[in-house]
C-alpha cells in the first residue's frame, strides 16, 4: 500500500482540536515525538500494526503552580520569520 501523508492536514485537525478543549476550559499539549517510538506507542496502547502512529496529545487541566508550566521560551519577533502582504 502507497501511504501519502498529509502533515498539513494532520496539523489543522490536531490544532481544531486544541481551539475545541481550550473553548472548554481544557489545555492541550501535541505529542509528535511519540512517532518515533511507534512500537512502543502500539503496544502500550494496543494499536496495530496497520494503524499509523502520527502524534499524541495530552488533554487535561493545567496546574498553574506547576514548575514546568512556567517556563516561557525566547521568541524571535515575529518579522524575522514571517512577511505579511497587502
Amino acid at each position: 500500500m502507497l501511504f501519502r501523508s498529509s502533515g498539513l492536514d494532520y496539523g489543522m485537525f490536531l490544532q481544531t482540536i486544541m481551539l475545541a478543549a481550550r473553548a472548554r476550559g481544557l489545555h492541550t499539549c501535541a505529542e509528535a515525538a511519540i512517532a518515533s517510538f511507534p512500537d512502543v506507542v502500539r503496544r502500550e496502547l494496543g494499536i496495530t500494526r496497520d494503524s499509523i502512529v502520527i502524534c499524541g496529545m495530552a488533554l487535561g487541566y493545567a496546574d498553574p503552580d506547576a514548575a514546568v508550566n512556567t517556563f516561557r521560551p525566547e521568541r524571535i519577533a515575529l518579522d524575522e520569520y514571517a512577511v505579511f502582504m497587502d
